[in-house]
């Protein structure tokens, strides 16, 4: 899992903005963190209670999940939307489906969940 990073370059230096702006870039910092550290849990938990197919939503939010799983490899298989097809792990029967949502998404999604 990566680490973020996150610098504010102020446009002016007035010292009490400046420094209320670190603290909420701070804030948010650890907020993601935490975030992503959750979804890698989540993913190995319901992995590990024997879930195997996943609609996963947000690119940074795919990411974490399959490395949550230590996945290394995925065979691309049928197209649900533009730029979503399902896929499969490598050597494993977990299957995927791992795009930015929009509602149209979710419907496609759902209709395929069952194949």
């Amino acid at each position: 899992m990566h680490r973020s990073v996150c610098n504010i370059i102020p446009l002016r230096h007035d010292p009490i903005v400046t420094e209320e702006a670190n603290v909420r870039s701070r804030l948010a910092c650890v907020v993601s963190e935490k975030t992503e550290r959750f979804f890698s849990h989540l993913a190995q938990a319901l992995s590990e209670s024997g879930s195997k197919k996943f609609i996963v939503v947000g690119g940074e939010t795919s990411g974490v999940f399959t490395q949550g799983l230590n996945i290394r490899g995925l065979i691309i298989g049928n197209t649900v939307a533009p730029g979503a097809p399902w896929t499969q792990v490598l050597d494993e029967k977990e299957r995927f489906i791992l795009k930015s949502g929009n509602s149209d998404f979710f419907l496609k999604a759902q209709e395929h969940f069952h194949e």
